[in-house]
């Protein structure tokens, strides 16, 4: 799964800093989330406005069809151009489901980007 940014105001921040705790996948009709990450992934988000970065990567996940993708927010650290810092209030508590245009498919022995 890769993560970009859209250009913000840069005059503002110095850095938007993204703590994830936990990303995972959702099979289509139930069953148990599969984890893409092992560890937290934390991130500026100024760095990535005309790029993407690799978020996990997991080998061995199950065949099948996962229609959601779940985003476990830590925190979101603001530091200002003036030299102050904030912590952003987390959105929907802390935890974020992407619903894609189209089911994610995995094939067995498959390589998938999302």
């Amino acid at each position: 799964m890769f993560l970009t940014d859209a250009p913000a105001d840069l005059g503002q921040f110095r850095a938007v800093n993204l703590s994830l705790g936990q990303i995972e996948l959702l099979p289509e009709g139930g069953g148990s989330p599969v984890a893409l990450n092992a560890t937290a992934v934390k991130v500026n988000l100024l760095d990535l406005t005309h790029t993407a970065m690799a978020l996990g990567v997991r080998e061995s996940v199950p065949a099948g069809r996962y229609c959601r993708v779940r985003l476990k927010i830590n925190s979101i650290e603001l530091l200002l151009s003036d030299g102050g810092r904030e912590n952003a209030d987390l959105p929907a508590r802390g935890v974020l489901t992407l619903i894609p245009r189209n089911c994610i498919q995995v094939a067995s022995a498959a390589v998938v980007h999302l």
